[in-house]
C-alpha cells in the first residue's frame, strides 16, 4: 500500500500549475532551478519532495511565492517588489 500525503499532493499540483503558468517545459524549469529534469518530474508526481533551495528557485522561476507552492497561501502571483 502506498502512503499519500495530501500536502505533498497539493505541492505537486501547484508545481505543475506554476510551471504551466510560466510557460516553461520541465527541462527549462529544472535548468533554472539547478535540478535534474527527472527530479522535477518526481516532485510534480508527488514521488519526492524538493529541498528548500530547489523550491525557492522554482517559485522565483514561476513568479509565485514559496508559500503558495506549499499551500500556505491562496495568492499565486508575487508583486513586483517581491521578485527581486
Amino acid at each position: 500500500m502506498e502512503f499519500s500525503d495530501p500536502a505533498v499532493e497539493e505541492l505537486a499540483r501547484r508545481l505543475r500549475m506554476g510551471r504551466a503558468s510560466a510557460n516553461l517545459t520541465q527541462a527549462q524549469a529544472a535548468e533554472i532551478a539547478q535540478i535534474s529534469q527527472s527530479a522535477l518530474s518526481l516532485y510534480e508526481k508527488a514521488k519526492r519532495e524538493p529541498h528548500a533551495m530547489a523550491l525557492m528557485r522554482l517559485a522565483k522561476a514561476y513568479g509565485v511565492s514559496a508559500d503558495w507552492l506549499l499551500g500556505l497561501s491562496e495568492t499565486m502571483a508575487l508583486g513586483k517588489d517581491q521578485l527581486q
